[in-house]
């Protein structure tokens, strides 16, 4: 990815000066809002502030591969342990949510952070507190995306970020993280839960990144760190993100990490004795069983930080922040050179030194042990000065002890133990070839057999008993039986002295371990660069109801003035997201919102979306110049209303669907467009609709004769098909055809100059004429408009004899709101008067009226119930009225039985 650097290398130098002083900062202020307000203005990094540093000459350098070359001399060592930037250590307990945890939780973390001190340095913002609202979530990524690396980093792109204080994980004030479980299972719903309730979105695209970097260390670099040039110049990259004051990613984990603790010479400047470093990584030599994968995060680097092993001394470690928080530091080392596949020593890529985990250590009496990095104990092989015989060869006789020559290998019986020195067992090292009586000669050709000797006859053979992982010191009377025991190879020449104990079984298959690499994933993210903090300029609010969110899908559209549309999926459902990765989820099946497995009940979800991800246009043109849209997918969703929200979540324009088409078919997806230019604009679900003429307080009808517009009330229409349309919406040409509900014609200007006044008639449709076309706006007090597409100045309207075109969008003859035309034949008639309305409904057959209630919905909310009365033939109610916008209609048993008739008290 291409990555342009917005601040100096000046910064580098002033961040390389002050990479120990972090932590200080003075004149706090208090905050009491856990969000920054995206109205503040953001400092532009790069503007010409006195108090940041101007761009360099070299700000434009592709640095998408770390090839570059090393522009300035790096410190010994930098962390960012003890800043405030650093959030406290968290523990992921039984959640794998280890990715989100090392890039959300940690690296996004310090990033803001960082951001948010260079542009206003007396922020009380603090992560190191562990105060949750300046801490972001592992949940919110990862409940979207998955442990997947690119995945969390592209959630953070589409969809921002929450902080702790509004999402998170179950947590106790033990572990904030931790997945606890309890008999009801809510602690599972909780962390599996999507954070959708109403608002949450929009607040998570306040802190977005604009880019991040990953590189396959093993792909493209050959998994060589130090000894290869391009490895070494990402040595450099890493040390230098570092020390600019990011924290860098890395995913993978051998088989077995081999620690050692580090010690008061070997700890360097940032280490302490006795914390662990892993200086290699192991897996098995047979190739048998897979390497481990994990996520963790690099704070800082030491060069100076050692480790001996084996009489080599490896120098140089990162340090490493885990999400296993056992105390308030959790952390640990990992060594340069164990990146390498290869080490830097010979020694290190024997193979026979990995070979299995049958060892000798003297330490304690405990001759059980499995991979642990003592089993290369330096141990001491001194001869006594004697010999056995055997097969016309004599073979000098040694004991075995400690380094320090103070505790040895004792035989107590058939027993082995730590002993007294004096009480040594002599043992006899016969190499394979000169006991060539022995079977399987080539399994075992290059072993040793290590003999028990007393006297001038073999006791026993000194032995391993190996069990999946661990191995014990066993003694043998024979070797013939046990030759994979009681072979060995002991990695070493030399017949005496001292060297690595570990006494590998020849040849075995299985067992035995080699030396790889250890983590082959590098991330980068720069606070300088990938923070974008305030919400995008134009954003969607998707209200929807489903059972299921797991069929639930997005697409976000932009159209151009000639009709190109572009379109892209934002990553919240379009992640294919393993349900093993859910908490405790375990595949069971579909999931709600809520983190309910196998719902029943349909629940409530606001999606927001910014359309920052389609904004690619460049800097001559702007949103006003672009339809914006959103296609819904999955079926059974029931689109409840979208509202398109500018950077400050003002309502700029809103579309309620139809309610007999607010469900998504199942492979049917819903466009719905918004227009910024001119007028704000929002367009019907293709549909059947009635419109209502505000001003005239009448239903848009036809007359049966000659197929031109007329108002009437509706009980005067010859049947709801006279006064219902047909709106089919064309995405390419962003306009509408009005057909009549079950004739073929449409609502169109024919014969006559398209201009103010110009009469509206139904023409038959033709293959030769497709009908004019429409648009529809939605004006600012909630009521729509009709426009005509060639002409958007002129609009549909009534002029009290005829239905013609105007120029005055602002007359209540030229507006409009829609209404829901019903399948059945319309029972419910509506006469509005001015303190109030009455409604009289028709009893359909074998109803009784007081079986009846008459529903007034107001703003969205049940305002009121009315039951019916004894009436036989017609059902009457009537009801005062507010201002406010209306919906009612006759329902029975909770069913909706009557069309539905919309106004608006004004």
């Amino acid at each position: 990815m291409t990555k342009k650097r917005l601040l100096t290398l000046l910064l580098a130098g002033v961040l390389l000066l002050n990479a120990l002083l972090l932590a200080a900062c003075s004149n706090k202020k208090t905050t009491t809002d856990p969000l920054p307000s995206p109205s503040l203005e953001q400092k532009d990094p790069s503007s010409t502030d006195p108090s940041l540093p101007s761009p360099s000459p070299s700000a434009d350098e592709d640095t998408s591969s770390p090839s570059k070359k090393p522009t300035i001399e790096l410190p010994s060592h930098s962390t960012l342990y003890g800043t405030k930037h650093l959030p406290i250590p968290d523990h992921q307990g039984a959640i794998g949510s280890c990715t989100s945890e090392g890039i959300t939780y940690t690296q996004f973390t310090v990033a803001v952070s960082q951001f948010i001190h260079a542009t206003d340095p007396d922020t009380d913002w603090d992560p190191s507190s562990g105060n949750s609202k300046y801490i972001f979530s592992p949940k919110y990524t990862y409940n979207f995306a998955g442990p997947n690396t690119e995945y969390c980093y592209t959630v953070l792109r589409d969809h921002g970020c929450l902080p702790m204080s509004l999402s998170s994980f179950y947590k106790s004030e033990r572990n904030p993280s931790q997945l606890y479980q309890n008999a009801s299972g809510l602690n599972q719903e909780k962390s599996r839960s999507w954070d959708v309730s109403k608002g949450l979105m929009e607040k998570a695209l306040k802190y977005r990144i604009t880019d991040f970097e990953e590189i396959e260390f093993s792909a493209t670099h050959a998994s060589q760190l130090t000894t290869d040039e391009r490895g070494q110049e990402l040595l450099y990259k890493i040390k230098e993100a570092l020390v600019r004051g990011n924290s860098v990613t890395i995913c993978g984990w051998p088989y077995y990490l081999t620690n050692e603790k580090l010690t008061e010479e070997g700890k360097g400047s940032i280490g302490i004795a006795g914390e662990s470093v892993a200086w290699t990584g192991m897996t098995y030599a047979s190739g048998e069983g897979s390497s481990g994968n994990h996520c963790v995060s690099i704070i800082g680097y030491d060069d100076e930080i050692t480790v001996t092993k084996a009489g080599v001394t490896l120098k140089g470690a990162f340090q490493i922040r885990d999400s296993y928080a056992n105390d308030n530091r959790e952390i640990y080392y990992v060594m340069y050179d164990a990146f390498n596949l290869e080490s830097e020593n010979k020694i290190f890529n024997d193979p026979r030194f990995y070979l299995n985990d049958a060892a000798l250590s003297l330490e304690g009496n405990e001759f059980e042990f499995g991979y642990q990095a003592e089993h290369n104990q330096l141990l001491t092989f001194t001869p006594t000065g004697k010999t056995f015989a055997l097969k016309g060869k004599d073979f000098p006789l040694y004991t075995i002890t400690d380094e320090q020559n103070s505790c040895a290998l004792v035989l107590n019986g058939t027993t082995f133990s730590a002993g007294h020195v004096g009480n040594a067992a002599e043992l006899a090292l016969i190499p394979y070839e000169d006991a060539t009586d022995l079977p399987h000669e080539e399994d075992y050709k290059g072993g040793y057999l290590l003999a028990v000797v007393s006297g001038s006859s073999i006791k026993g053979y000194f032995g391993a008993e190996i069990n999946g992982n661990r191995a014990s010191l066993r003694f043998y009377k024979t070797a013939d039986d046990n030759m994979d025991r009681v072979c060995f190879d002991l990695s070493a020449s030399q017949k005496e002295g001292t060297f690595l104990s570990r006494l590998t079984v020849a040849k075995s298959s299985g067992t035995g371990y080699k030396r790889t690499g250890t983590f082959y994933r590098f991330s980068f993210l720069y606070w300088d660069e990938d923070i974008q903090i305030g919400t995008p300029q134009l954003m969607v609010e998707a209200k929807v109801s489903k059972v299921s969110r797991d069929t639930l899908g997005f697409v976000l559209t932009r159209t151009d003035k000639n009709g190109n549309t572009k379109e892209y999926t934002p990553a919240c459902t379009d992640i294919p997201l393993n349900k093993n990765f859910l908490p405790e989820l375990n595949q069971v099946g579909d999931t709600a919102f809520s983190g309910k497995s196998e719902p029943t009940k349909a629940e409530v979800g606001y999606f927001t979306f910014g359309f920052h991800v389609l904004d690619d246009f460049g800097d001559r043109a702007n949103y006003d110049e672009f339809i914006w849209g959103v296609k819904i997918r999955g079926g059974g969703t029931e689109i409840l209303s979208l509202r398109l929200l500018d950077d400050q979540g003002k309502e700029l324009c809103a579309v309620s669907p139809a309610e007999n088409d607010r469900m998504v078919e199942k492979g049917a997806p819903k466009h719905f467009e918004f227009r910024l230019s001119k007028e704000l604009s929002a367009h019907f679900c293709g549909g059947t609709y009635a419109f209502y003429n505000v001003g005239q307080k009448k239903t848009l009808s036809l007359k049966s004769n000659n197929m031109i517009f007329e108002w009437c009330n509706e009980k005067k229409a010859d049947s709801v098909e006279r006064s219902s349309f047909r709106v089919e919406y064309d995405a390419q040409t962003d306009s509408y055809l009005f057909r009549h509900g079950t004739m073929d014609y449409v609502f169109d200007i024919h014969g006559s100059e398209l201009k103010a006044g110009a009469m509206v008639k139904m023409n038959a449709l033709s293959p030769q004429r497709n009908g004019q076309r429409w648009i529809v706006i939605q004006n600012k007090d909630g009521t729509v408009s009709i426009a005509n597409k060639a002409d958007q100045s002129l609009y549909l309207g009534y002029d009290g004899k005829d239905f013609t075109l105007g120029t005055d969008p602002t007359n209540e003859s030229y507006r409009f709101i829609a209404r829901v035309a019903s399948s059945n034949d319309r029972m419910l008639d509506l006469t509005v008067e001015k303190d109030g309305f009455s409604a009289t409904a028709i009893l359909p057959k074998d109803c009784s009226a007081k079986d009846l209630t008459l529903v007034i919905v107001k703003d969205g909310k049940v305002a009121d119930r009315i039951s019916g009365n004894d009436q036989k033939e017609a059902l009457s109610f009537s009801a005062k009225l507010s201002k406010g916008d209306y919906l009612v209609y006759v329902e029975k048993d909770d069913s909706c039985l009557s069309n539905r008739i919309a106004f608006r008290v004004s």
